[in-house]
């Protein structure tokens, strides 16, 4: 790492330093020794207004010292790409914004001939919304726009491993292998959830492929998230925050049941899941951790660890329905023996709608949610807690399709991928996820020969930038949007970091300006008239870049909390609902 970032706490601790002035002097009023800025007349009385009376505006408006921020950071990043940019990228950037002077010309004059109004007026308005008056002006904020983006670019490189470990440690805790099997259900009462013909269907192919030991990669193709069907199945946990919960969490749970004592507490903190300064070897940290941890209410819904479902259970949909079904008179005679003429379906495949050769006034009326398949589907996988697939009982497993994981203690055999790697289910709105925690997947199956299935992934890594405190991250990647190209060096994957950073952790450019201007104090900035011992605007905008460096981090840990207990108290009421149900089945 090139640099390494000041504590924010000491960041306030600045001298004021040199000023620049105007490039040309401007005739104005004054009054009493002041500039006059404009003046207001009402009823024949006009008021002067100066720019110390604009100036105590500004000092106590937060919407002036955003604008004012603004302003300046525009021009303090085209003042510190100049330092750092070669002449031969600066003129890349001036031939840029040129081109985008021309594009930005064009439209105008296609948007004022469509709708009709003269090319000079539509122009006018187009630059004012542009914060601009003329075209060269436009070219020169589309410069400036340009040297920032290339700065912050550079910036991220320089300070890559700190981002690095501030994204990771956030967003991208896990890597997941995924499947997706959709069921059609409002889910309202956690147990009137509902699958079609075709979905039990995919899922009874989804289960039989696990239990073949196929790749997991290969029966990806299956899936119902289009997403991930073309990555064997792999999810980027760079788009986490973007999830249902049930998806957001699962992993979490999972790998936080794997754990006990401090570690359980610090991959905690590690997920932002409780407060991620306190240190677990001060004994009064590690008791508010404790208290933290408790807070979350994990063990009311997983206190006995992660269950499961029985895989024999889920397999009762290739039964066939029987004479003592809802709806059985469809397919058997009163005496209980089938109707030859028509052929009996499966749990999965019975329908509710009227068979061929059953005439209308003979059908006997049922729920939808009563049909045996459904009856399957909300005993077993209508789940929103995260549970195994138990091997008990069932046959025709292939031996690398199983894993051993202990559940209440005891080891138990469940349903893994062709690595051998524990499957594990959570239901969720868009349906039946099976996923898998792993960090190595793209190179395996890059190693097998399948990198097309996963060619929109680089890893955020190359060689040289690791160090110690980074190897848990070795094998991390994330997801691009040109997947056609194949990103696996620092150099060219600068860029996507840059937007994952600037769209998940605290906003980017603040903490460059921070850097230029508060730490390193490269660039220094002086307002008109303000001293060393009187300089209010000066703070304004050093307390405003601070408060959104820090408020970038508390919104997401906010917001995260706040999620998470929501889900916690979804898996509460589910456990209550199905309780009360089962309670009047037996009654």
């Amino acid at each position: 790492m090139k640099k390494k970032l000041t504590p924010l706490a000491f960041l306030l601790c600045s001298a004021l330093l040199a000023a620049g002035c105007s490039k040309k002097e401007v005739k104005v009023k004054k009054e009493n020794g002041n500039y006059v800025i404009y003046s207001i007349t009402v009823d024949g009385k006009k008021q002067n207004f100066t720019a110390d009376d604009l100036l105590d505006e500004m000092l106590d408006s937060q919407v002036a010292t955003t604008r004012l921020y603004n302003e300046v950071s525009r021009k303090v990043f085209a003042l510190a790409a100049d330092k750092t940019l070669s002449g031969s990228a600066i003129s890349e950037i001036k031939k840029v914004a040129e081109d985008k002077v021309t594009d930005f010309k064009a439209n105008v004059k296609s948007q004022a001939k469509e709708q009709g109004i003269d090319y000079d007026t539509y122009l006018e308005t187009s630059l004012e919304q542009e914060g601009v008056k003329t075209l060269d002006e436009l070219e020169k904020l589309y410069v400036d726009q340009e040297k920032k983006s290339k700065y912050l670019e550079d910036y991220v490189e320089d300070n890559y491993d700190y981002f690095l470990e501030k994204y990771l440690s956030v967003y991208t805790p896990f890597q997941v292998k995924h499947i997706l099997v959709a069921a059609n259900t409002a889910d309202s009462q956690f147990t009137d959830g509902t699958m079609t013909p075709d979905k039990a269907r995919l899922l009874l192919k989804v289960i039989r492929r696990f239990m073949s030991g196929e790749k997991f990669a290969t029966i990806a193709d299956l899936t119902d998230d289009t997403s991930s069907k073309d990555n064997g199945g792999i999810m980027p946990f760079n788009e986490g925050q973007n999830y249902v919960n049930e998806f957001r969490f699962a992993p979490y749970i999972l790998a936080l049941n794997e754990k006990t004592g401090d570690e359980r507490l610090k991959l905690a903190q590690q997920l932002h899941l409780i407060d991620k300064d306190l240190d677990l070897t001060d004994a009064e940290d590690k008791a508010k951790a404790e208290e933290d941890y408790q807070e979350l209410r994990i063990d009311s819904v997983y206190e006995k660890g992660v269950s499961a479902i029985k895989l024999t259970d889920i397999l009762e949909l290739e039964k066939e329905v029987t004479a003592e079904d809802v709806g059985a008179s469809f397919y058997y005679k009163d005496d209980g023996s089938k109707i030859t003429s028509i052929d009996t379906p499966t749990y999965a495949e019975q329908v509710y709608e009227l068979p061929k050769g059953v005439q209308e006034g003979d059908e006997e009326y049922y729920e939808e949610y009563e049909l045996k398949r459904n009856e399957i589907f909300n005993n077993t996988l209508n789940t929103h807690q995260v549970k195994y697939i138990s091997l008990e009982g069932a046959t025709g497993v292939a031996d690398n399709a199983k894993a051993t994981v202990k559940i209440n203690g005891v080891d138990t055999q469940v349903l893994a991928d062709d690595k051998g790697n524990p499957i594990y289910v959570v239901y969720a709105s868009t349906g039946i996820h099976f996923m898998v925690n792993v960090y190595d997947y793209i190179k395996e199956v890059s190693a097998e020969g399948g990198f097309e299935k996963v060619k929109s992934f680089f890893t955020l890594f190359d060689s040289s930038s690791r160090d110690n405190n980074l190897t848990k991250y070795k094998d991390t990647y994330i997801g691009q949007n040109e997947a056609y190209l194949k990103r696996d060096k620092l150099e060219s994957n600068s860029d996507t970091l840059l937007a994952a950073v600037q769209s998940y952790v605290s906003p980017l450019e603040e903490y460059a300006f921070n850097e230029l201007v508060y730490v390193d104090k490269e660039i220094t900035i002086q307002f008109r008239n303000e001293t060393e011992e009187n300089q209010t605007l000066y703070e304004n905008v050093q307390k405003y870049v601070v408060d959104r460096i820090e408020a970038g981090d508390d919104s997401f840990y906010d917001a995260l909390g706040t999620s998470f207990d929501t889900y916690i108290s979804k898996l509460e009421r589910e456990l209550e609902a199905k309780v009360a149900f089962a309670s009047q089945v037996k009654e």
